[in-house]
């Protein structure tokens, strides 16, 4: 059935048709979702936006596989569910592009009590031993599990040292066995004897080059916090090894050696990577939402399509500029955020740190635009590519953070931090374009409105995130409203006269929110 444009433009005003819509595609999809957890529950298989995560949280419930059918990694993946509330966990190697954990939140590689206790439920370690007993597992890899788990997580002081006992003479034996070293690299890492977890560690991966990814991660991580660069370098060059490590882990020693031209390239190679397809599908898929909003008010003619893409291309970019920044300014220069800070200094953080560099990083790589609008396009180009570079930066932007949270992230990154950086840099954009054109006249204007946008910004993340401000975090959406509105107002006034929306924009964001939605069942 073809819909003319008079049709269409009615059916998207139609508040009651796009509702129906919405619910019908939401049932589709939570329908849909369900079918496929039936048929994958108890299987190997895993729907496609599902997170796997290994350490499980501290009320999470203890997973054992199949006596019959558990693998070795299997019975080795739960018993290191045991480690998450032990001091074992300090090994986990830090992720210098992860967040940082707000104080009394515990997290892996997070600093432990060197006199901590293994705080483990006593049934826990009776039912991992009990169903190792039961397994079908070789006797050799038995003895190896059991002894890695008493090594650790053994009630009495004496079995942990019989079986660390153990674990030293199985990584002493001929011909060598696997994981044995690597056992003991994790036992002697929850007694804080970093030195002979080092040697573990390195033991196995001579050993064993091919398939000990566990222990070259967590060797890397010990060599560079008991500060062994040398050892480290030579690891991180060895031939053998050089494909292997992350590129957070050349992203710490560009940190360490204050190689600026080598963190922008491993900074680059990171935002070019792609963990998770299917979670970057939802990034790109949330910022196509909008995509097709914004560029609605200017129009789609085959030289705009162009200075679209490559506004989205430069807003991208404009992110892992900033991503570099963030390594220069916080790891390197200690211009950091702490709450033990006092509160002013807490807010300079947000306003001069974090929103001063992303505005002004977002406004430099519009620059290059400003030629071809200032010759062939009109303000509304300008808005509307300007807008774009911030979208552009908030989908690079939000791949890491729906990595990190999961696909829900998705949906209230869409909601908010979508148009957020699209309003400001919108804004800032055609503040500049004016600026271009009459450089005299505009200066002021320029300079006020790039004030204001920083000022919007640090303000709408401090309410958010500075905990002294809790009780008024309301006053986000209040300064979110206001920055829709500059974006929006500036819009209205610039399009061109007569030329109305075919599609609405209340449409397209409903189905779009509807579909995504949707997706993350």
């Amino acid at each position: 059935m073809k819909i003319s444009r008079s049709q269409l433009f009615r059916l998207t005003r139609d508040t009651r048709f796009l509702l129906r819509v919405a619910i019908r595609i939401v049932l589709v999809a939570a329908v849909a979702g369900f079918v496929i957890s039936w048929f994958t529950a108890h299987t190997q298989k895993t729907p496609i936006l599902a997170i796997l995560r290994n350490l499980r949280s501290n009320h999470a419930p203890l997973t054992l596989p199949d006596p019959k059918t558990g693998t070795f990694s299997e019975w080795t993946r739960s018993i290191r569910q045991l480690d998450w509330a032990s001091p074992v966990d300090s090994l986990a190697p830090d992720d210098p592009l992860a967040p940082k954990s707000p104080p009394g939140v515990d997290e892996p590689g997070g600093e432990v009590d060197p006199d901590s206790p293994a705080s483990i439920e006593p049934d826990e370690f009776t039912a991992i031993s009990a169903g190792l007993a039961d397994s079908s597992l070789p006797e050799t890899e038995k003895e190896l599990l059991l002894n890695r788990l008493r090594a650790v997580h053994a009630p009495a002081t004496e079995e942990k040292s019989r079986a660390k006992a153990a674990l030293l003479s199985l990584s002493e034996k001929e011909p060598p066995l696997a994981h044995s070293a690597e056992f003991l690299g994790e036992t002697l890492t929850s007694e804080q004897d970093y030195a002979g977890a080092i040697d573990a560690f390195q033991l196995e991966v001579d050993r064993f080059p091919a398939s000990s990814q566990f222990s070259l991660l967590h060797l890397t991580s010990l060599l560079r916090q008991e500060e062994r660069f040398e050892e480290l370098d030579t690891l991180i060059n060895r031939p053998d090894l050089r494909n292997r490590f992350p590129i957070g882990v050349h992203i710490e020693r560009a940190i360490d050696n204050r190689d600026y031209g080598r963190l922008a390239k491993w900074t680059l190679l990171h935002d070019l990577s792609l963990d998770d397809p299917a979670l970057a599908f939802l990034s790109l898929f949330a910022g196509g939402i909008w995509f097709v909003i914004t560029t609605q008010f200017a129009g789609h003619c085959r030289e705009q399509r162009l200075w679209y893409a490559g506004a989205l291309l430069l807003g991208w970019l404009s992110a892992t500029a900033t991503l570099f920044m963030v390594f220069i300014q916080e790891d390197i220069r200690g211009f950091e955020y702490s709450d033990q800070d006092d509160l002013i200094h807490q807010i300079l953080y947000y306003v001069a740190g974090v929103s001063l560099r992303e505005q002004l990083l977002k406004g430099l790589f519009f620059v290059p635009l400003l030629p071809l609008l200032a010759r062939r396009g009109s303000e509304i180009d300008a808005l509307v590519c300007a807008g774009l570079v911030g979208l552009g930066f908030a989908i690079n932007e939000n791949m890491g953070y729906v990595a990190r949270g999961g696909e829900f992230t998705a949906w209230s990154r869409f909601l908010t931090a979508n148009f957020a950086h699209i309003a400001w840099t919108g804004v800032i954009g055609l503040a500049l374009f004016r600026l271009w054109r009459w450089p005299r006249r505009q200066w002021d204007q320029f300079l006020y409105d790039f004030l204001i946008v920083v000022a919007a910004h640090g303000a709408y993340d401090s309410v958010i995130a500075i905990p002294a401000f809790s009780e008024y975090s309301f006053v986000s959406l209040i300064i979110f409203a206001l920055s829709a509105y500059l974006f929006l107002d500036q819009a209205s006034h610039l399009m061109t006269p007569g030329g109305s929306l075919h599609i609405s924009p209340l449409a397209v964001f409903v189905i779009g929110s509807a579909v995504l939605i949707g997706v993350t069942f």
